[in-house]
Order: structure tokens, then sequence, then C-alpha cells
């Protein structure tokens, strides 16, 4: 009984943590409207309580005031994604890229995200130019189903040591 129990009290209890933080957030944006570091945890905040346009909404004020912050255009790109809004989605993540274009794991999503929209081609090379020899399982995986559907397997790179020679 008890043990079963636990894992709700704990969801229950999490998601007041996350009321009882925002309402902090909402005090400190009540006494200084312009807050960007508030309006990120607010927009985190209510992600955790499954209120995604309103976590949307907070990002959306902070790329308003600050359009090169990569990190709230990360955060819209995944909440994007996740509601399976696949193209808004891999916009943002492409504004992440021309910020910080060495982020192979936003360069990933993007590709997910380009692969869900049927961008195969663009998929793939976002993952060719931007993941490249840091490829986990995930992107591996990726790259096949792509290969699967248009029958355009990358040639191999010349320096990759399929031989095991150096």
């Amino acid at each position: 009984g008890v043990l079963h129990r636990r894992p709700v009290l704990e969801v229950a209890e999490r998601k007041e943590f996350y009321r009882r933080s925002l309402d902090l957030f909402l005090m400190m944006i009540k006494k200084e409207p312009i807050n960007v570091p508030a309006w990120g945890h607010c927009g985190l905040l209510l992600y955790e309580l499954g209120r995604f346009d309103e976590s949307l909404a907070y990002f959306r004020t902070i790329i308003d005031h600050e359009p090169d912050n990569a990190v709230a255009w990360d955060a819209r790109g995944f909440i994007l994604m996740e509601q399976a809004d696949f193209r808004s989605a891999a916009e943002a993540f492409g504004k992440v890229l021309e910020v910080s274009p060495k982020r192979a794991d936003v360069a990933a999503d993007m590709a997910l995200c380009l692969f869900h929209t049927g961008q195969y081609a663009e998929a793939q090379q976002a993952l060719a130019d931007r993941v490249g020899k840091v490829m986990g399982t995930k992107e591996h995986y990726l790259m096949g189903r792509i290969v699967d559907k248009t029958g355009n397997d990358p040639a191999p790179d010349p320096d990759d040591d399929v031989n095991g020679d150096d």
C-alpha cells in the first residue's frame, strides 16, 4: 500500500513546490517587471506544471527582449517538439544554432523535427554538418531512419578508419 502511494505523493509535493516557486517568481516580476531570469524560471515552472502555452509565452517574452537568447530559443523548441509542432520547433532550434553553432545536441533535435516534417535531406544534412563524428545512438538511429525513407546513404567519411589502420 504505502510503497505504491509514495510516487503519487512525491509528484503532488513536486507540483506544489512548482506552484509556490512560480508564485515567488511572479512576485519578483511584479516588483521588477523587466526580469529575464525570473521570466525563464516562470517558463520552466509553467512547463513542469503542464501549462505549455503560458510557458511558451514567457520564453517568447525573453526572446522579444533578448533575440539571441539561445536558452530561450532552445526551451521553446523543446516545448514545441513535445507538442508535435515540429516545423516551429525546427525553426526555434535553427535559431539556437545561429547563435550557438556548436550545439550538436540541438542539431540532433532539429534533425528529428525535420525528419517528422518529411524534410529528410535537410535532416540528414543537419546531422552530417553539426553532429558529425559525435553522433550517439539517437543520432545513428535517426540517420538510419532517414536512409530507410530516402535510400540515400551518405558517403563514408574518408577520415573514418573503418579497417583499423592508422
